[in-house]
């Protein structure tokens, strides 16, 4: 209160007045916020990718600490994937034996592989069309005898 008993009168500011840029930079904020979400909508809905919880796949043979034979059996169990030509839109694994440069197999999950005798480590990527990997790759090691 004022000295005479009237109330005092404050000034506000223009940001406190909701002033045209106030409201503007809102509604900015909520577009970009409303743009993430249905980006994320659409990500979901499109599926593939890292993210996607319904791809996967397991190395079922060999299993690790195996001792095998050649040609070594190599099945690979793939959930939400299918395997085919990148030009198709298709996902396709990368092969590397201990650490050796990758070859990419496109048609089918479960190959003989001849690998000569010794202990190997087999390492498997899924990946999709544009080569890039599309979850974490799995690893066995085994040995190859006679």
């Amino acid at each position: 209160m004022s000295q005479r008993g009237k109330p005092r009168q404050t000034r506000r500011t223009s940001a406190q007045a909701g002033s045209p840029r106030r409201g503007l930079l809102i509604r900015i904020t909520a577009g970009v916020a409303i743009l993430a979400i249905v980006g994320a909508a659409i990500a979901i809905q499109a599926g593939g990718g890292a993210d996607d919880p319904g791809v996967a796949f397991t190395i079922n043979a060999p299993t690790d600490g195996a001792t095998v034979s050649s040609p070594v059996t190599l099945d690979v169990a793939l959930h939400g994937s299918q395997l085919g030509s990148p030009g198709d839109g298709l996902d396709h694994l990368h092969l590397s034996l201990d650490g050796g440069q990758p070859i990419a197999e496109y048609s089918s999950s479960r190959l003989p592989l001849q690998i000569p005798s010794g202990r190997h480590t087999l390492t498997v990527e899924l990946a999709g069309p544009d080569h890039a990997p599309l979850l974490p790759d799995r690893s066995v090691t085994f040995t190859v005898t006679g």
